[in-house]
């Protein structure tokens, strides 16, 4: 109905078009179904009442001549059997009123003789009296030489009609409610059918909104096809300028995190160019210069080891960040890991929310970073590894999680810079350092902290854009 409708809209809900035009059509459907049987029911009445006031005023026209002689003779025993006779079948009442009292009736005996009091009429249609539950219909009888003059009142039953009345007014507002349902739902499949292209162009613009490629079909209406062809068309525009972008963002990128990388790169090769100058010097002590010479390797080491670092990176530049669901990057990331690990599958927990996780990423890049740090946590774990996604307004967080010793901050730090030596040999260890600039080649950074586990976790922490 039309206050569902109104309450609908007024708590914002959205409903579908149907629901719309079903609500929309409630009233008008109640409304005409009420007029329509009150209408109906009240023409077939008034035909009736005008039969039935026709019916009964032709009996008494017919009695009358008959009544008035009997009248004469004062024959009433007959008129009595006469009257009888008439109403014998039926639920009705005649009376014969002579000279203001009653003369014969067929109701109560002890109204003969007796003054006739009328009946309280409260109108009149189509010559018949109606009180508030009989209709009255009267015929005035008397000879041009008699000066008596005898009418003869037929009572007839009011609440029949009335019960038949409200029968067909009901009949007919039933019937009226299921061909007003049955033309609503014919009309709710017409629209259906009808508003199929309109379907078919929200389909489009919902592909374009989750970034989906799929096969589409013509319109057969003329403007709807226009609109498409414009989506269409405005789609492939939007994906070349949003893969520039994310080219251009990346290359971005990746000069920020060689910015950050050259900054951390000046310090030490400062400190050796200080310590190479040392030996120069005239005014220094041999065993100052003697200091800054067994420091020069210590340095040049440390140098070496960032700038390996840097070049095993190089590898891992993204080249066009693209703005889809990123929890397939993370199952991937960690089938592989679980597919490869030589422990147990029941190690290994992913947590990923329910909804779509739309965020610009490279994901064969960024699988890479994922990759190295489930599997640094395997190996630190004891019996729990967890990968978990989290996403809110300022930020997407990717976090590995284990339950093994944890490292210590200054530990951390030196696999960050790329600094640190393997556990598996006398080697270089790139895995958190390579993690970290995909991190920053993505515009984020690696964030480290105790995991509720007991051990590390490591945190990807890309921001909001």
């Amino acid at each position: 109905m039309k206050i569902a409708l109104i309450k609908a809209v007024r708590m914002n809900n959205q409903i579908s078009i149907f629901r719309y035009m079903y609500l929309s059509q409630s009233m008008f459907r109640w409304a005409i179904s009420i007029v329509l049987a009150i209408m109906i029911s009240f023409v077939i009445t008034g035909i009736n009442l005008y039969h039935k006031i026709n019916s009964n005023q032709k009996v008494i026209n017919a009695l009358s001549p008959y009544i008035m002689t009997l009248v004469e003779v004062n024959d009433r025993t007959e008129i009595n059997r006469v009257l009888g006779a008439v109403v014998k079948n039926e639920n009705a009442k005649l009376i014969l009123v002579k000279d203001g009292s009653v003369y014969s009736s067929t109701g109560d005996v002890q109204e003969l003789d007796s003054p006739y009091v009328p009946t309280k009429i409260n109108f009149k249609l189509f010559e018949g009296l109606f009180s508030s539950n009989e209709i009255i219909v009267k015929n005035s009888i008397r000879r041009n030489s008699s000066s008596t003059e005898s009418t003869i009142y037929y009572f007839g039953p009011l609440k029949p009609i009335i019960n038949n009345t409200l029968a067909i007014m009901f009949i007919v507002f039933v019937v009226s409610i299921l061909i007003s349902f049955m033309i609503s739902y014919r009309t709710r499949q017409s629209l259906k059918k009808a508003l199929m292209p309109l379907e078919q162009l929200q389909e489009e613009i919902k592909n374009i909104k989750l970034n989906k490629s799929q096969v589409s079909t013509p319109i057969k209406i003329k403007e709807l096809e226009e609109i498409r062809q414009t989506i269409i068309e405005t789609r492939h525009d939007l994906d070349l300028a949003n893969e520039k972008l994310a080219t251009q963002k990346a290359k971005e990128l990746s000069a920020d995190a060689y910015k950050r990388l050259i900054h951390d790169l000046h310090n030490p090769v400062a400190a050796l160019r200080q310590m190479v100058k040392i030996q120069t010097m005239p005014n220094i002590d041999e065993e100052s210069k003697q200091e800054a010479l067994e420091s020069v390797p210590e340095i040049a080491e440390e140098i070496l080891l960032q700038v390996t670092a840097a070049k095993k990176n190089l590898e891992y530049d993204s080249l066009a960040l693209q703005n889809i669901d990123i929890r397939n990057c993370l199952k991937e990331s960690f089938n592989q890991v679980r597919t490869t690990a030589k422990s147990n599958d029941n190690k290994l927990s992913l947590n990923l929310p329910d909804y779509p996780v739309f965020i610009k990423h490279d994901p064969t890049v960024l699988k890479r970073a994922i990759v190295n740090l489930l599997e640094n946590g395997i190996e630190a774990s004891k019996d729990k590894v967890k990968l978990e996604l989290e996403q809110n307004d300022r930020y997407t967080s990717i976090k590995v999680a284990d339950d093994g010793n944890g490292l210590s901050e200054d530990k951390v730090s030196l696999f960050l810079q790329g600094r640190g030596m393997s556990s598996k040999g006398n080697r270089q260890a790139f895995g958190l350092t390579s993690a970290s600039h995909i991190a920053r080649s993505h515009g984020g950074k690696i964030i480290y902290q105790r995991s509720d586990l007991g051990g590390a976790s490591f945190e990807i922490r890309l921001e909001a854009r």
